[in-house]
């Protein structure tokens, strides 16, 4: 029955009830958001909350306009329900973060099998917040005991319904319109998909929106193409002629024979980048094996003389790049270990799915085979996860993982690395034959206790005397298991008299997040407070070593992750065209910046090059200690680098989209 005479836009008129009715699910959106944001972000205020309200009372009109038109019964069962809905969606994206520093996307559902090892972990996260969940279940708990007192659900006029739709329409109008108002909000919105800048900027809910969005069409931007910076230039003339990283690629005749205007842009781009020059380090490993690993929730700062002695030789008595970092790309290992081996960046976790029917000219899976090596890679945990056994293949490695080929390894969780060693090291390094060997690790996994990482039992007894909190005690003691395994190879190839014509490359898929702050602060001698804002913390290291160096090499230039391809092609004299990848060779003298995505710093776009750091957040620019940029200069080679780094971020994400690499290798 109809109440009479009513409009919800008369105060006269309208009961305490009716209003109830209407706001209650737009005040849950916002409870809830609140809840969620203080929770992640502090307390820090600024115009993303007007995005964050505008979105909320959006949602909830949506809401409030549905049930306006169901039976009393059915619209206060269906309040319950949407209501207990809404209470697991920001629970668990609340719970998820808190695990993996990041948040859930929808695009990665099914990717992980196996994920039954992380449910005691995934348990003492939810237990840990256990009053977060009592506070986003107030809005529940207070529907189901005062619901009926509180609102009215009996049916209401099809106006009123309408005029709810037409709230959620001007709602998120008016808030995609003040996206305008600030770049770097009208970016984040409708160019460059970042999940962590999308949730801060404008919520929880609509980032799910923009998600699904960016899977259902993803946004063609344009990005002026800019050369990569080359503003050292020799005071002389070289007597030498200037060799380049370079292949014989025509890209007049590719973009005349090509009718995709997105790809046509990608050929221009890339051919208007600057390409890198050979140096005195090209071809310095030429010949020589390689063993690349990426290591599992590995920092540098647990390298220890006595702990872990053979990562200390490596990482000391080799290449020493004293400012490499570790980005956050938003798909935790998954997106890390893509960064590590394509030489390329994208920003979710289903990237070594997507690269599975791709082409990967540059991989150096594929790149050795052609030279006439062995190319295998392994892992010590389910052969699927993540889609690595797709991956892998297209990469040119053949791929050993449990389930598929890698036995003998004790079932535990995680599995240990140094078993892993022991076991594959016979199958390429008696064959008699060059090798090049890829790793992912596993025995460096969170969580970092001793109950339920058998790991950091295993090795327990070899931290106890340490002066350290127990989690960072079981932290070392995880790492521990990864040295021996290092050393376990180390002597395989000595004993086969190979090991100086051996080089090992390793870095890490991510810092350690899964450490709470405190935790990281102890173990990187850094501020807790905002310590996931501070680039420090994505300060890692790049172990680069062979036997057969006489001595260590220090390099000071900013590299990251996706510099390691190039690195490594060029140190091994293969043929590779430096234009064609977002990372370039750290032994260059390119001015190539590192993109550090960091879900601390809210999103993407910050960066750091010799000339200092660029915070796109607080659109900061720090000088590092001996720029000599002049004002003017140092704000156009901000606004140079910002357009670098936003070319980047395109073309990389198209890369893989767009599978580049096969209309160019044809």
């Amino acid at each position: 029955m109809y109440s009479k005479n009513f409009s919800i836009f008369d105060e006269k008129t309208a009961t305490r009830k009716d209003l109830g009715f209407y706001l209650f699910f737009p005040l849950v959106f916002l409870y809830s958001e609140i809840s969620v944001k203080f929770s992640i972000y502090g307390f820090a205020f600024d115009i993303s909350w007007i995005f964050i309200i505008l979105f909320s009372f959006a949602a909830g009109a949506l809401i409030s306009a549905v049930l306006s038109f169901l039976p009393e019964k059915a619209a206060y069962y269906t309040s319950i329900v949407l209501s207990a809905l809404i209470f697991v969606f920001y629970g668990f994206q609340l719970i998820y973060y808190k695990f993996f520093k990041n948040f859930f996307l929808w695009q990665t559902i099914g990717l992980a099998s196996g994920l039954t090892d992380f449910w005691k972990s995934a348990l003492s996260a939810t237990l840990h917040q256990w009053y977060m969940i009592i506070i986003l279940a107030v809005p529940l708990a207070v529907l189901c005991i005062f619901g009926k007192r509180i609102m009215n659900f009996k049916k209401k006029r099809i106006s009123y319904g309408l005029y709810c739709g037409a709230a959620c329409i001007a709602l998120n109008s008016l808030a995609i319109g003040l996206t305008f108002i600030d770049g770097g909000y009208r970016s984040s919105y409708f160019d460059q998909y970042s999940v962590d800048s999308a949730v801060h900027n404008f919520g929880v809910m609509q980032n799910t929106c923009l998600e699904l969005r960016y899977m259902i069409a993803k946004p063609s931007v344009e990005t002026q193409a800019q050369p990569m910076p080359d503003d050292q230039q020799p005071d002389e003339p070289e007597q030498k002629p200037i060799e380049y990283n370079v292949m014989d690629i025509d890209f007049e005749s590719l973009i005349a024979s090509q009718q995709d205007d997105e790809i046509n842009a990608m050929h221009k781009y890339f051919m208007s980048v600057q390409p890198t020059e050979k140096n005195d380090y090209t071809g310095m490993f030429k010949g020589k094996n390689l063993i690349l690993l990426t290591l599992e929730g590995f920092t540098d700062k647990c390298i220890d003389p006595n702990l872990t002695p053979t990562l200390y030789k490596m990482a000391t008595q080799g290449f020493i790049f004293e400012n490499f970092y570790n980005s956050l790309w938003g798909g935790s290992t998954a997106s890390g270990e893509y960064a590590v081996t394509s030489g390329n960046f994208y920003n979710t976790a289903t990237a070594l799915k997507l690269a599975g029917d791709k082409s990967w000219p540059f991989a150096l899976g594929n790149q050795f085979k052609k030279q006439g090596y062995i190319t295998k890679s392994y892992h010590n945990h389910t052969y699927t996860y993540y889609g690595r056994n797709l991956a892998h293949a297209a990469f040119g490695y053949d791929y050993k993982g449990v389930g598929n080929g890698l036995e003998g390894l004790t079932k535990c969780w995680p599995e240990s690395d140094l078993e892993m060693m022991d076991i594959t090291g016979p199958e390429y390094i008696n064959s008699q034959q060059p090798f090049h060997i890829y790793y992912m690790t596993v025995s460096g996994h969170c969580d970092y206790n001793f109950s339920g990482n058998m790991m950091c039992y295993k090795n327990r007894k070899l931290v106890e005397n340490i002066q350290a909190s127990e989690s960072v005690k079981a932290y070392y003691a995880c790492q521990i298991e990864l040295d021996r395994a290092l050393e376990s190879l180390v002597n395989q190839l000595d004993a086969a008299g190979i090991l100086e014509d051996t080089v090992f490359a390793m870095c890490a898929d991510h810092y350690p997040y899964a450490l709470d702050d405190a935790a990281l602060a102890e173990l990187y001698g850094l501020e807790k407070d905002g310590i996931r804002n501070n680039f420090d913390l994505y300060r890692n290291g790049f172990i680069l070593w062979s036997a057969s160096m006489q001595e260590p090499i220090r390099i000071s230039k900013p590299c990251s992750a996706i510099d390691i391809i190039p690195t490594l092609s060029n140190l091994f004299g293969l043929e590779y065209d430096s234009r064609l990848m977002m990372g370039s060779d750290i032994l260059s003298d390119c001015d190539s910046p590192v993109i550090l995505n960091s879900v601390g710093t809210i999103g993407s776009n910050h960066w750091i090059t010799a000339q200092g750091a660029y915070n796109a957040y607080k659109k900061q620019f720090t000088p590092a200690p001996g720029c000599t940029l002049s004002e003017t200069e140092t704000e156009n080679y901000v606004k140079k680098m910002n357009s670098v780094v936003l070319a980047k971020e395109k073309y990389s994400i198209k890369i893989m989209d767009k599978n580049y690499y096969a209309y160019v290798f044809k």
